[in-house]
């Protein structure tokens, strides 16, 4: 990846992290209301079921607003109410450990100037208690003024701690006297400590949890996971792109290392040659080289498999001593401009050395290159020489190469071709891979 795409992405997952951090903190956030509105199952709790107690509690629905009345007597000694909204049933309960604090909104009206409130959150907690048993439900209380009539009030969860009475009562060990509040299932509201004698009133108008979807901590983690997955993510793509590049230079390299040795191009062997043969102005085997070179580099697939033909003219030496070496150059010559005009922009047409041409097809076969030799063989046969008074024709010789490996072979197969051709009469195409072509390719082996 380039640098400054690299530093533009970091920016931007830098920014995406700092506004996620701060919809966490600001926003993100999960209520959990409670009303007499909704179909909550409630009753009341009082001191009758303790010894001597007579105290009578009763409950009301009004619109969305609970409304607990309670005539504390004297008789228990420690007179008390509770009104019991049943939040799930046990034992799955309600997880409040993701909330951060109550907000309520509740009036206590009494004999007393200044009245309390006791909450209570009663968790079922498989060690200890029973399905369908109240009492075995584990109590966290938490004791508060309700403050003016129609103000809320806030309650850190941190607050509730188990009640004392209720570790006394079941003998509970010292490893689960800690809060719990992952399954809570019963909410109570009741009147505070030493409730006094009389007629008291508590209205609840609306309870809310506080809480995030996802807690500081845990999105924090989530983000730093996320971080560190996206850096091993990085690093393992950045190495396998790192992989890839290098075995594609290294192919790369390859391809020219094949190319050179198969036309034999030494740097030092042609320093002072040019790429272009000055009497027909057709690539040199230098040329050549020079130009495979340079389109080896887009890769191999767009070169092979590749046809090469050779091009012999036929009985060029009578030509240069009956009519002299002018009218053979300007055979060369006239072959060279001819061939070129009838061959493809993407073919390579090379002078080979003295009547000898070479033309490279990529991405042709053999058998599309034998077609393309036995039309240019025609059209060398019938040019007019005009004051010459010649009739020139050529010999072909077709191989294929399907890679760079099999470039020097496939020139060597070729070469193989037209001495065939030359044998069985000349003016004729022969491809390596017929009958002839290869009995002629042993033949001129042995």
């Amino acid at each position: 990846m380039q640098p400054g795409r690299f530093n533009r992405l970091l920016l931007g997952l830098v920014a995406l992290t700092l506004a996620a951090l701060a919809w966490n903190e600001f926003g993100m956030n999960s209520v959990l209301a409670i009303t007499a509105a909704q179909p909550y199952s409630i009753w009341t709790d009082d001191d009758r079921r303790e010894a001597g107690g007579r105290t009578v509690a009763h409950v009301d629905r009004v619109g969305s607003t609970f409304v607990m009345t309670c005539d504390a007597k004297p008789g228990y000694e420690y007179p008390y109410c509770e009104l019991a909204i049943a939040l799930r049933a046990m034992p799955d309960g309600i997880d409040l450990t993701g909330y951060r604090f109550l907000r309520v909104w509740i009036r206590h009206e009494g004999p007393a100037m200044q009245q309390s409130v006791r909450l209570y959150l009663c968790n079922f907690t498989p060690s200890y208690s029973k399905l369908g048993d109240q009492q075995s439900l584990k109590v966290h209380e938490v004791a508060f003024d309700p403050g003016r009539a129609g103000e809320p009030v806030d309650i850190d969860i941190a607050k509730f701690s188990v009640a004392s009475w209720w570790i006394s009562e079941h003998n509970v060990p010292m490893d689960h006297v800690g809060t719990e509040l992952d399954k809570v299932s019963v909410l109570r509201v009741g009147t505070g400590n030493n409730a006094p004698v009389g007629l008291h009133k508590i209205t609840v108008d609306r309870i809310e949890f506080h809480g995030k979807l996802v807690s500081k901590a845990t999105f924090r983690l989530a983000v730093l996971m996320a971080w560190m997955l996206g850096i091993i993510s990085f690093v393992t793509l950045d190495a396998a792109a790192t992989r890839r590049r290098l075995k594609a230079a290294e192919q790369g390299q390859l391809s020219l290392r094949r190319i050179n040795a198969a036309l034999q191009l030494k740097t030092r062997d042609y320093a002072e040659q040019a790429g272009r043969d000055p009497l027909t102005s057709l690539l040199n085997r230098r040329g050549l080289g020079d130009d495979l070179l340079k389109r080896s580099k887009e890769g191999e697939a767009r070169l092979f498999p590749m046809s090469l033909v050779f091009v012999d003219l036929d009985h060029f030496k009578n030509i240069n001593d009956t009519h002299g070496h002018a009218a053979g150059d300007a055979v060369l010559r006239k072959v060279a401009q001819t061939v070129g005009l009838q061959i493809q922009r993407s073919d390579l047409l090379t002078r080979w050395g003295g009547e000898e041409f070479l033309l490279l097809c990529p991405l042709t076969r053999a058998h599309e290159a034998q077609a393309i030799a036995e039309r240019l063989r025609r059209v060398i046969e019938s040019i007019d020489w005009e004051a010459l008074a010649l009739h020139v024709t050529a010999s072909f010789g077709v191989a294929e190469a399907m890679n760079a490996a099999d470039l020097s072979a496939g020139i060597d197969r070729a070469d193989a071709a037209v001495y065939v051709a030359k044998r069985s009469g000349r003016n004729r195409v022969e491809v390596h891979g017929t009958k002839a072509a290869d009995d002629g390719a042993q033949a001129s082996v042995e």
